[in-house]
């Protein structure tokens, strides 16, 4: 299963089916170029409903749902720029960025650990699409709050998601080469010029199939900066007592333990 049909999002579906991958698309818009093998169902994907019945339809076609990419959404729509009405007031931002790209995702990943859990046998694999935003963004705030949500559904979730065999993973794209980024004619071409590096479809769709194929990974990140990949929750993990320093909470006695699973309960208990 995957949603959005961008090029990113294309570039994925058509790697997986290449690799012998049943998938089902959901998103707003068909593809703009017809694919053999994967089958299409509109879906809103800010849309609960729409979600759970592209849930219902994957499951129905295939008996089982084993691989979910959540990787629809759109960029920041200016949401803090200073725009004013006729009065001088600031006019209400309708954070559509993060209706799609945070909360449309966090119900897809709730759908896919309702099914995962559930069929026989359990388990399955989730591949978000974070972004470098994720972990770095200098501007375009709204994208970027969402795209940070995702890494933190992520760190949420990941250590009780394998009480159910289910891994969670992220892609963290830097800039691609697609059909959105290639509206602006120049932007690639000199991106390239001054020496910023510019990843393919090809290559963003390849560390996500990895990370679907690869039961040692869970919980974790990969980074696409042109052709290199590196994982970067393995990073962040090394030099999280440098950052936050020596919290007990970081290897809890079994008295503090005890204390922490009221606040914060074990999968076991969900």
């Amino acid at each position: 299963m995957i949603r959005n049909t961008d090029s990113r999002g294309i570039g994925i579906v058509h790697y997986l089916t290449k690799c012998g991958v049943k998938v089902l698309i959901g998103d707003v818009q068909p593809p703009t170029q017809p694919i053999d093998g994967p089958v299409y169902q509109k879906t809103d994907a800010g849309s609960w409903d729409d979600l759970l019945a592209l849930f219902k339809k994957a499951q129905q076609l295939f008996g089982r749902i084993d691989i979910v990419v959540p990787n629809a959404g759109f960029g920041d729509r200016g949401s803090y720029n200073f725009k004013q009405d006729a009065n001088g007031d600031p006019i209400k931002p309708e954070f559509d960025c993060l209706r799609v790209t945070l909360i449309g995702q966090m119900y897809t990943v709730k759908l896919a650990l309702h099914y995962m859990r559930y069929q026989t046998p359990q388990g399955g694999v989730i591949v978000s699409t974070v972004s470098r935003s994720g972990y770095d963004c200098q501007a375009i705030a709204e994208y970027a709050v969402a795209k940070h949500g995702m890494v933190g559904l992520m760190r949420g979730l990941r250590n009780h998601t394998p009480t159910w065999n289910v891994r969670l993973n992220s892609i963290a794209p830097h800039i691609t080469d697609t059909a959105a980024t290639r509206s602006v004619e120049w932007l690639i071409p000199k991106l390239k010029e001054v020496g910023i590096p510019v990843s393919t479809v090809e290559e963003t769709a390849r560390a996500a199939a990895f990370l679907a194929a690869n039961e040692a990974y869970n919980g974790c990140t990969i980074s696409i900066m042109g052709s290199e990949y590196r994982e970067l929750e393995s990073g962040v993990e090394r030099h999280k007592r440098d950052i936050m320093g020596n919290d007990p909470r970081f290897n809890p006695n079994p008295e503090q333990q005890a204390v922490l699973e009221t606040i914060f309960p074990p999968a076991s208990k969900w």
